[in-house]
């Protein structure tokens, strides 16, 4: 079969962009396999053997880059692909006949954060906003109601898709782990996060409860607020922040470390803390709802915390290396839960499954 991959763009190469390479790389095992996408930031992006078809949308400029992107999806010409698997949010718009979606979350400015934005913006944005929302809604959801298949990451996010679409069957498939890119080297003494530098990974909170602690943590990533996460941890030597780094490092960065820490609000899955499992360490994490908790059994594969700076104090203090080394054997067999190898035979099983129907 021609399949075409569907992602909004390849700016930042985060966990969502690193998983639709894997399916695109997965799926060209058995079939053709091209990526079709809005644009490929070739400094900050990723490299592929999988051929990048660009529509390339002239606008920038928020909102009117979605507006635009969502339009060129739409009117893109896919009847020479047998198949089309989209991932993000306005990937959606495209439109085939065989049209599997992965959900990873329903636009959350949308849905779940729509007052969470608005009330991050100046006043006289928000009328603007809201009006936008309001336009593009409807066609949203008409795309999402349109889809042959729609697969998702968790049961969390199932259940919001059951909630905002009114469909209940989409299929979750837990994100993969390259359990043989992950290794074990030995229970450091640091802690470490892995992820984007924005407000909803509660990034700051981690640092301000580091600044409270003479334990070390290492913070890898970068995004809109690596430079206020950067000022916020001047004068202490025990929180690192290294921005991006290359795959390899990033590999030794947690088989080096002690425990992972992800403290981000109403996670769509966590896939940061599969990879920590799989590289034998435990996750501190939080207890206010989504993905990490199909992931994390408290006190045997990490611990859940309330975001609140004293709580993580506490519990940063109380977690040692002791603690965590005793811990390596439960969480190398939870990552098995999660290898991608099973991960793409199901996704292989949706889209030939999708096109036979």
């Amino acid at each position: 079969m021609r399949i075409a991959v569907v992602h909004d763009y390849f700016d930042l190469f985060g966990g969502g962009e690193r998983e639709i390479l894997q399916v695109a790389e997965g799926l060209s095992r058995w079939h053709d396999v091209e990526i079709v996408t809005g644009f490929y930031n070739h400094n900050n992006s990723f490299s592929t053997k999988i051929p990048i078809i660009e529509i390339k949308p002239k606008i920038r400029k928020e909102p009117f880059f979605q507006s635009e992107l969502a339009w060129r999806f739409s009117r893109f010409d896919f009847s020479k692909y047998d198949a089309v698997v989209s991932e993000n949010y306005w990937s959606v718009f495209a439109r085939h006949k065989n049209h599997m979606h992965h959900c990873e979350t329903p636009i959350r400015p949308f849905y779940a954060r729509r007052g969470f934005t608005s009330l991050s913006m100046h006043f006289w944005q928000r009328p603007f906003f809201n009006t936008w929302v309001d336009a593009m809604m409807p066609f949203e959801q008409k795309a999402m109601k349109s889809c042959k298949v729609i697969f998702t990451n968790s049961e969390n996010i199932k259940d919001q898709i059951k909630l905002y679409y009114g469909r209940d069957d989409a299929v979750v498939v837990y994100p993969p782990v390259e359990l043989d890119k992950h290794y074990y080297k030995k229970t450091g003494d640091y802690f470490l996060y892995v992820g984007r530098m924005e407000a909803m990974k509660r990034v700051g909170l981690i640092v301000e409860a580091f600044k409270k602690t003479d334990k070390k943590v290492v913070i890898i990533g970068g995004g809109p607020g690596l430079d206020k996460i950067k000022r916020m941890a001047e004068g202490y030597d025990n929180i690192k922040i290294t921005g991006f780094v290359s795959d390899k490092d990033l590999y030794e960065y947690y088989a080096n470390s002690m425990c992972q820490i992800h403290l981000a609000w109403w996670e769509d899955f966590g896939a940061v803390i599969t990879q920590s499992h799989a590289s034998g360490k435990p996750c501190l994490t939080v207890a206010d709802g989504g993905g990490s908790m199909e992931i994390v059994e408290e006190g045997k594969t990490g611990w859940f915390v309330r975001p609140r700076v004293d709580g993580v104090v506490e519990k940063v203090n109380y977690i040692t290396s002791d603690i965590c080394r005793k811990m390596k054997k439960a969480c190398l067999e939870n990552a098995k839960r999660f290898d991608y190898e099973i991960y793409i035979k199901k996704v292989r099983e949706l889209v030939e499954g999708m096109v036979s129907i």
